[in-house]
C-alpha cells in the first residue's frame, strides 16, 4: 500500500495518530513531502515494523500542497510542486496509490496520470483514518481532568489561517476567566527566527516544531483553534479545548474534544467555568 502525503501539518499529525495503531499486517510505505519531515522528527512517533516512510522534496513551500489551496493554486509554486510530483511518478510508476483527502484528487490524479484513491472524503477525520488502518475501538475516551489553581493552561492564538486565529477580544475574556480562578497560564506565540523564550511573565514564543512539541508536552491543558496544537495534543492525550470563529466543524473534532464536549466558538466563554472545580 503506498501513500502520498501532501496536506498541512495538522492533517498529518491525524495521519500519524491513527498510523501507529493500524493492526493492518501488509506493508505500508508513505511517500510524505520533505516540507513535513522536520515535525515529522520532532513528534518522535514509533510505528510497527510494517511501516515505511520516504521523505520527496516536492518543493511545497505553503505548509500544504498548493493545487489543494484557492490561495495558491495558480502560482508558480504550484506549478513547480505539480512538475516535482509529475517526474517522481514518471519514475515510480505503481498501482494502488491512495491519497489523504479526495479534494481535487481526480483532477490530480488525471494530471499526473496515475490512479488515486482517497482515504478520506465526508463525516469525522479521525474515524475516517481509524477505519481505514484498521485501528480497534478506544473505550472511555473522555479524559479525567479538573482545572484547577494548580494547573498550566497553554494558549495558541496563531494559525496558518487567518479566520482560525483567536481573536484579542477572545483572548482578553480567557485571560479574565484564568486570572479570576488563579490558573496558571501562558500564551503561546510562533515567532520565526526567534529561539523559544519568555518575554511578559504570561507570554512564551516557539520558532521550531520541537519547541511547540514541548511546550505542550509540559502543559496541563491546551486551548488553541482547530489547527495543529490541538492535534498535537490529542496525539498525546493532553486535554485540549478547540475555539472555532462561527460555527463548530464536527469533522475536524478531534475525539476526545468531541467525547469530553470541550468545543465552542470564540463568542462562548463560559467554558472555564464549565470545566473548573
Amino acid at each position: 500500500m503506498n501513500i502520498l502525503v501532501l496536506r498541512s501539518y495538522g492533517d498529518y499529525v491525524i495521519l500519524l495518530n491513527s498510523l501507529r495503531k493500524t493492526t493492518i499486517q501488509e506493508p505500508i510505505h508513505l511517500i510524505v513531502s520533505s516540507h513535513l519531515q522536520l515535525l515529522h522528527e520532532a513528534l518522535k512517533l514509533d510505528f510497527p515494523n510494517n511501516i515505511h516512510i520516504s521523505f520527496v522534496d516536492f518543493k511545497i513551500q505553503n505548509g500544504i500542497f498548493s493545487f489543494f489551496t484557492n490561495k495558491h493554486f495558480f502560482s508558480l509554486g504550484a506549478i513547480k510542486e505539480i512538475s516535482s510530483l509529475k517526474q517522481y511518478f514518471k519514475n515510480n510508476k505503481k498501482e494502488n496509490y491512495y491519497i489523504e483527502h479526495r479534494q481535487k484528487s481526480q483532477l490530480l490524479q488525471f494530471i499526473l496520470g496515475i490512479k488515486l484513491k482517497s482515504i478520506y472524503h465526508k463525516n469525522n477525520v479521525y474515524n475516517s483514518f481509524n477505519e481505514f488502518f484498521e485501528v480497534q475501538p478506544v473505550l472511555n475516551q473522555i479524559p479525567s481532568f479538573t482545572l484547577n489553581s494548580s494547573s498550566t493552561v497553554i494558549i495558541f492564538p496563531d494559525s496558518r489561517k487567518r479566520n482560525k486565529m483567536i481573536g484579542e477580544k477572545t483572548i482578553a475574556t480567557l485571560v479574565m476567566a484564568l486570572n479570576q480562578k488563579a490558573v496558571q497560564y501562558k500564551i503561546a506565540k510562533f515567532n520565526p527566527g526567534i529561539e523559544q523564550k519568555n518575554g511578559m511573565i504570561n507570554e512564551t514564543s516557539y520558532s521550531n516544531f520541537i519547541d511547540l512539541v514541548e511546550i505542550i508536552k509540559k502543559a496541563d491543558f491546551i486551548i488553541s483553534s482547530d489547527s495543529l496544537p490541538v492535534h498535537i495534543a490529542e496525539l498525546y492525550h493532553k486535554p485540549h479545548w478547540i475555539l472555532y470563529n462561527h460555527k463548530i466543524n464536527t469533522n475536524w473534532l478531534t475525539p476526545s474534544s468531541s467525547s469530553s464536549n470541550y468545543f465552542s466558538t470564540f463568542d462562548q466563554t463560559n467554558l472555564l467555568n464549565i470545566i473548573y472545580n
